[in-house]
């Protein structure tokens, strides 16, 4: 008998080779838990790792009111292909990401590896292996017809429904002093504001969303880590907004700087 995980897997895995939505995986192989989603997030990373590279991680769920949406108590991660990180400004098809839907996030530039190992590592020393802060702009974009909102298990497996992210400028100089946290960031499309938040929006601080991170992927074991020059991208200020086709996203993050996308 076939192992569910890699039945799943396999199926999450031809969707992103093919370009094909899936209305659902096969019969017996979708995940009933967190754990389900992770072991079938593995296979498909080792995947992702093997055939494009795998340029960060995303971070999603960190905000208590999207935990609550998910059913989870604490946020949840996802590789993200390297063939879909884009410097931006970005000019990039709708067809190639259906859903249109955008996040503007706060993302950090690893400079140094935090492999897996024994025990927890401090806040400081993941700070440490921080080459700059990155202004971004992460697109949603499930392997699934519907972005299973509500579904962690399945989310997870899909990577954290990530699509693609989109960066601004690297910010190397200074960084350590800003007050992420009270940071602004403002969405406009075609010249409308339409979104806005804080770095506090992610979990508090995006700093507290890094240190999360590090610690659960060391806590999985041989092969997972941040590894220099990876991204991580700390989750949502502005909350999930529709971008139409033809339209202008900006992403404003003051003093940090600007990210553009259109999706054509």
């Amino acid at each position: 008998m076939a192992n569910p995980h890699e039945t799943a897997a396999r199926a999450l895995i031809d969707a992103r080779r093919t370009g094909r939505q899936l209305a659902a995986l096969p019969d017996g192989s979708a995940p009933a838990t967190v754990e389900d989603g992770y072991a079938i997030q593995e296979i498909v990373a080792l995947e992702i790792a093997a055939t494009d590279g795998i340029a960060g991680w995303k971070v999603g769920a960190t905000a208590r009111a999207v935990m609550q949406k998910f059913g989870v108590d604490e946020p949840f991660f996802g590789a993200i292909a390297a063939s879909d990180l884009v410097e931006g400004p970005a000019r990039l098809p709708h067809a190639r990401y259906p859903h249109g839907l955008i996040e503007c996030e706060f993302a950090f530039l690893i400079g140094q590896d935090l492999v897996a190992g024994r025990g927890a590592l401090p806040i400081d020393e993941v700070l440490d292996a921080v080459e700059a802060v990155v202004p971004a702009i992460e697109i949603i974009s499930s392997r699934f017809t519907a972005v299973p909102f509500g579904n962690a298990a399945l989310a997870i497996a899909d990577c954290g429904v990530n699509g693609g992210l989109v960066t601004g400028a690297p910010i190397t100089d200074g960084w350590r002093e800003l007050d992420l946290a009270a940071a602004a960031v403002r969405l406009s499309i075609d010249g409308h504001q339409v979104a806005a938040g804080t770095g506090a929006d992610a979990l508090g601080d995006p700093r507290l969303v890094l240190h999360w991170l590090a610690n659960a992927l060391r806590r999985r074991g041989p092969g997972l880590g941040l590894r220099k020059g990876q991204i991580v991208t700390t989750g949502t200020c502005t909350g999930v907004i529709a971008l139409p086709p033809g339209q202008t996203a900006l992403a404003d993050f003051g003093d940090l700087g600007r990210v553009e996308l259109q999706l054509t």
